[in-house]
């Protein structure tokens, strides 16, 4: 039972920041866009009406909500690091 109110707890504080980065307008687009999906999952919408809803292709939907089951609220949110193509390595 108490792992159950620390659940709910913890999600409705993820929830709240999902709330504030998209009403901020302070983040890049693309971690506003993504805020706006994890919340729309949150609320148990479809793939496809979020789709619709979002202008973004199921598999982004699909995507992020892989990266938040597996690396949280941040690494859902945030970009990876990519290599960049033009630096050498001595």
């Amino acid at each position: 039972m108490s792992n159950e109110k620390h659940k709910a707890q913890r999600v409705e504080t993820e929830r709240r920041k999902l709330i504030a980065f998209v009403s901020k307008g302070q983040n890049k687009v693309v971690v506003i866009q993504r805020a706006h999906i994890l919340l729309k999952v949150d609320e148990f919408k479809t793939a496809a009406g979020i789709s619709q809803m979002l202008y973004v292709i199921e598999q982004t939907i699909r995507h992020i909500r892989l990266r938040f089951a597996e690396e949280g609220l941040q690494g859902a949110l945030e970009d990876k690091p990519h290599a960049n193509p033009w630096e050498t390595t001595p």
